[in-house]
């Protein structure tokens, strides 16, 4: 609910150009080479990855062990049969979605 409050403080601010100019912290950013270029360059390329964000690691599991043949299948047919894919728990379900809008 909190997070819905600051977005809908943010829209607010946007729409009625609140928004302060330059973005504050835009100017003291490090360059982008400097953070990310140890692990990404443009000479390199990790190939392509698929991440399917699940809500916990024991859905992860299930899909993997009941889901992946056919997964792999499909990538096979499509002609990506390298593609990667990883599986990413959230921490969150849908179920605590409808918590939330009960309230």
């Amino acid at each position: 609910m909190r997070a819905k409050l600051a977005g809908t403080r943010q829209l607010y601010h946007v729409l009625t150009n609140q928004v302060p100019k330059p973005i504050p912290g835009v100017a003291d950013m490090r360059p982008a080479l400097e953070t990310c270029g140890n692990c990404h360059w443009p000479g390199r390329d990790s190939g392509d990855v698929i991440t399917v964000w699940v809500p916990s690691a024991a859905d992860g599991r299930q899909i993997s062990q009941n889901h992946m043949e056919r997964l792999r299948r499909e990538l096979t047919r499509l002609g990506r049969s390298d593609t990667l894919i990883r599986f990413v728990a959230t921490g969150y379900s849908d179920d605590e979605d409808e918590e939330e809008k009960q309230e």
